[in-house]
C-alpha cells in the first residue's frame, strides 16, 4: 500500500504473518536500516515519521536491547498482574454501560464504550492520570487521522511525547504499581 506522501509499505494483517514477521530474525525494526530512509527519500518531517520512528523502545530495537526490553515489560506485565485488573475493568466495563441512554434511542457504541474502555484500562495499566485522557484522545485522533495536516502531526507528536516524558519523569521521582514504573 501507499502512505501519505508516496511511501510504499506492505500491510500485514493476518494473525499468522504479523508473527512469523515478527520472529523472523531478517526482519530488522530500526528505521536507520530502511532503504527509502537512507536514500532520503523519507523526510525528517514527514507526517507519519512518528510511526516509522517514534523512538527507542521494544518496537524499535532488536536483538538483546529487544529483549531486555520485552523482558521488563513482560516482568510488569504478568499473567497476576492482569488478574489483578479484573475487579477494576469489570468497573469501568459496567460504569461505561451504565452510562448509556436506556431505551431505543441511538448510541454509538463505538465511541461510548469500545473506544473509552481500552483507553482507560492503558491508562491504568501505563499509570495514566484519567484527567488526561480526553486530551490524549484528541491527540491520537489527530494523529491517525488522514484528514491531519502535516504541521498538526508534528505539533500533535510534539505534544504526545512531551507528555509521555512527563509521565515518565513523575514515575521516576515517585514510582507506582504501573507498566510505567516498571
Amino acid at each position: 500500500m501507499e502512505l501519505p506522501g508516496g511511501v510504499p509499505v506492505w500491510a500485514v494483517t493476518h494473525h499468522a504473518e504479523a508473527r512469523s514477521l515478527l520472529t523472523d530474525p531478517r526482519l530488522v525494526k530500526d528505521i536507520n536500516v530502511w532503504g527509502a530512509w537512507q536514500r532520503g527519500d523519507i523526510p525528517a518531517d514527514w507526517p507519519l515519521i512518528g510511526l516509522a520512528d517514534p523512538g527507542r523502545s521494544m518496537l524499535t530495537v532488536d536483538g538483546a536491547d529487544h529483549r531486555r526490553m520485552r523482558t521488563l515489560v513482560a516482568q510488569a506485565l504478568t499473567p497476576r498482574r492482569v488478574e489483578l485488573m479484573r475487579e477494576r475493568i469489570e468497573k469501568l466495563t459496567q460504569d461505561l454501560l451504565d452510562a448509556l441512554p436506556a431505551g431505543e434511542e441511538v448510541v454509538d457504541l463505538k465511541a461510548a464504550f469500545a473506544h473509552p474502555l481500552p483507553m482507560y484500562v492503558v491508562a491504568e495499566l501505563m499509570g495514566l492520570e484519567e484527567a488526561r485522557l480526553p486530551r490524549l484522545k484528541v491527540l491520537f485522533e489527530k494523529f491517525f487521522s488522514t484528514q491531519t495536516p502535516p504541521e498538526e502531526v508534528i505539533a500533535t507528536l510534539t505534544e504526545l511525547a512531551q507528555i509521555m516524558a512527563g509521565t515518565v519523569a513523575a514515575k521516576r521521582a515517585e514510582p507506582g504499581d504501573d507498566l510505567t514504573s516498571a
